[in-house]
């Protein structure tokens, strides 16, 4: 068996011990199994082979509400290589570029990125299609310098993070250190990152407040429809 990433809302970006397990081989009690829910046969060489396919240290959800209060943040990591779900993306990278860009990707410049290039499907639903992941703007990081990122990461990886949106309503002090750690690798002084984190930070708040009010005024009974997209983004 190997480590499955199941769960979207998730309170820590480290999932390493928060992940359930796939079976991707034979078990001792699999024909029992499949009389009990009438599946005759099961394919485990293609199982196994799209699970190779799939297997990562990073991961980028597929589909979001920004406003929702289980939402805490974008993409996850583990240190041992897991099995994303359908509801995330699979990022293939070397462990410590996979570490800074999941630093990035949850940063409050990465946020409004995905907030501009969104494509509402219900209120502040958010689909992040793989067109999508392809236009973001993001470093070059096996020719940079990620020690300030990864040292980043290692400070937040198993800190619990509240909704993203209250993480603009009373930023903490994860959501802080994220943020500092990205302007001052794009070159930012500190003085500088000091001076536009609570105007970046006030920004968001209001954006997020827009969405979260916008949601409460088209509420509907209506279930989103799951998204279906391909294997091994990378």
């Amino acid at each position: 068996m190997t480590h499955y990433q199941t769960a979207v809302y998730l309170s820590c970006i480290d999932v390493a011990q928060t992940c359930d397990f796939a079976i991707v081989g034979p078990f001792g009690d699999l024909d029992e199994v499949k009389a009990r829910v009438g599946v005759p046969a099961v394919d485990f060489p293609q199982i196994r082979e799209r699970a190779r396919e799939r297997l990562t240290r990073l991961t980028l959800v597929r589909r979001l509400d920004f406003t929702a209060p289980g939402t805490r943040a974008l993409s996850y990591y583990s240190d041992d290589e897991l099995l994303p779900g359908e509801a995330f993306w699979a990022l293939v990278l070397a462990p410590p570029d996979s570490k800074a860009l999941c630093l990035w990707l949850n940063s409050t410049l990465a946020l409004v990125e995905f907030l501009t290039l969104q494509r509402e499907t219900r209120g502040s639903f958010i689909d992040i299609t793989s067109e999508k992941v392809r236009e973001l703007h993001i470093p070059n990081f096996t020719k940079a310098d990620v020690t300030r990122l990864v040292d980043a990461f290692e400070l937040v990886r198993k800190e619990e993070l509240p909704s993203l949106f209250d993480q603009f309503q009373e930023p903490c002090a994860a959501r802080e250190l994220i943020d500092q750690a990205v302007l001052q690798f794009l070159g930012y002084s500190d003085n500088e990152v000091a001076s536009m984190l609570p105007k970046l930070y006030e920004a968001m708040r209001r954006e997020l407040t827009s969405f979260s009010e916008l949601m409460r005024a088209t509420q509907t009974e209506e279930t989103p429809a799951a998204i279906q997209l391909p294997f091994g983004l990378t």
